[in-house]
């Protein structure tokens, strides 16, 4: 990837950006919210062309099986440098940072190129926007602030139209059931569907089948000790955060085998 190349993906960002054509993961990026766009984005188009990209970024043989399971249990902090680029604080970013951007969003050098010469038009939009992105930031920043309230808006006068029929969710005892928004089970909390917990975070309900600290988390609340395969907070207890599974705990509750207090969260 040429420097040129890096120059107009970060426009193609900023601009799709600015016109609201980012997911919500995008347009307010964290580690977390990039973690889930990769799964998101691996499952619409993960081809055997990306394997590449994807394999410099996690550092990481080629997966035969796929990378949904490389994604889902990488480290957050991975994407950190991503973050600190597309808010423009990674001074010397790596270039495996700028491919899996333009993974994310599509953008394929030499031929979704903004600058070319075949879309003149195309070009002097991406000028303007450049100068506008130099010479005033806050007029910049005021325009995203405003299409992402106009985006917000629209999302409620839809949900308000449709009478909420939204895709929740709710957690079962050991995982979480997707279900209608208008549904309600007694006793229960409903929760705005989150794909990533409802596809990987599970309570292990044999602790003894865990081989590895590796991609294993675990709460003790009240001398209840239970063990998920996602991070995250605790989905009945929502104030406690999941620890990631130490040796000390490991040897003490499973390769031990100390009973465990039954729990039914």
């Amino acid at each position: 990837m040429t420097e040129e190349d890096k120059k107009n993906l970060i426009l193609n960002y900023q601009n799709k950006k600015a016109s609201g054509m980012l997911s919500s993961n995008l347009i307010n990026p964290s580690p977390g919210r990039l973690r889930a766009e990769c799964l998101i984005v691996y499952g619409e188009k993960g081809t055997p062309r990306d394997d590449d990209t994807l394999r410099l970024f996690f550092e990481t043989k080629s997966a035969e099986d796929g990378y949904n399971t490389i994604i889902a249990n990488v480290d957050i902090d991975k994407f950190r440098p991503l973050v600190y680029l597309l808010n423009g604080r990674n001074k010397n970013p790596h270039v495996k940072q700028f491919q899996l951007l333009a993974w994310l969003i599509g953008f394929e050098t030499g031929t979704d190129n903004l600058s070319s010469e075949e879309n003149p038009p195309k070009k002097k939009q991406i000028e303007k926007l450049r100068q506008k992105i130099t010479a005033k930031p806050k007029m910049v920043r005021k325009t995203i602030i405003s299409l992402i309230i106009f985006s917000f808006a629209g999302i409620g006068t839809f949900l308000l139209l449709n009478n909420g029929n939204t895709e929740c969710m709710y957690w079962t005892g050991d995982h979480y059931q997707a279900i209608s928004c208008n549904q309600k089970i007694s006793g229960t909390t409903i929760y705005a569907l989150d794909t990533l917990q409802l596809n990987h975070f599970k309570r292990i309900t044999t602790p003894d089948t865990i081989k590895s600290l590796r991609g294993i988390w675990y709460s003790k609340i009240d001398n209840v000790v239970e063990f998920y395969t996602a991070d995250g907070f605790h989905p009945v207890h929502t104030a406690r955060k999941l620890k990631p599974l130490t040796d000390g705990i490991r040897e003490k509750y499973i390769l031990n085998k100390n009973p465990l207090p039954a729990g039914n969260n």
